[in-house]
């Protein structure tokens, strides 16, 4: 599943400020800035944050900036369709076994798969063969 901001509801934005989740610590406004600072292009993140990302585009509009590519990957979730996540107090990922990990997101994320056996060759071949299109099927 691949979700864009065009599916969210216009109404939705008269009813919200531009504050994130109160006590989170930033803005809306915090991220649009710093996005236009920074000449950001694309972000990707995960489809919790598709109504945040429709606030974003509405306040980068009203200042003139320009929009960047959002693209909103699945969550991983429990098996009773909760996300997992710190917010959740879900189990960490294992450490002791990061390739292998990284391999399973990787999955996951129906992109295809690399044949490394260190960090550094897994992110290169993982970059080189990064398809967004993939992650539709997710």
């Amino acid at each position: 599943m691949l979700c864009g901001p065009d599916v969210t509801v216009a109404g939705h934005l008269a009813h919200r400020g531009i504050a994130d989740r109160p006590g989170q610590g930033r803005t809306i406004g915090d991220h649009v800035v710093d996005d236009a600072f920074q000449q950001v292009t694309h972000i990707v993140r995960g489809e919790d944050l598709l109504f945040s990302t429709a606030r974003q585009i509405r306040l980068q509009q009203a200042l003139g900036y320009v929009t960047p590519g959002y693209a909103h990957h699945p969550l991983v979730r429990d098996g009773s369709g909760h996300k997992l996540g710190k917010s959740t107090s879900a189990w960490p990922v294992d450490a002791a076994r990061p390739l292998a990990t990284l391999k399973s997101v990787l999955e996951f994320l129906h992109q295809p798969p690399v044949d490394a056996d260190t960090i550094d060759s897994f992110w290169k071949q993982a970059i080189a063969n990064w398809t967004i299109e993939a992650m539709q099927h997710a």
